[in-house]
């Protein structure tokens, strides 16, 4: 394991992203907003991808994006 992921700076960096999503993901299932749970497993999909793979959040976001597309 890289030395910058052992230190956490990534784990720290990628927390309010994956909370955020959580947050947007339980308030669409509380309202019944299909999109706003889609766009909260996004960010907590972009916010693992920072984590794992220390990408910048433009980097994880396009990762995502093209995840998306595939499937």
């Amino acid at each position: 394991m890289p030395d910058i992921l052992a230190s956490g700076f990534f784990r720290t960096y990628s927390f309010p992203m994956r909370l955020k999503g959580e947050l947007k993901k339980k308030s669409g299932k509380f309202t019944d907003d299909e999109l706003l749970q889609f766009e909260g497993d996004d960010e907590i999909l972009s916010g693992n991808a920072q984590l794992l793979f220390g990408d910048q959040k433009k980097n994880a976001r396009k990762w995502a994006e093209d995840r998306q597309a595939k499937n």
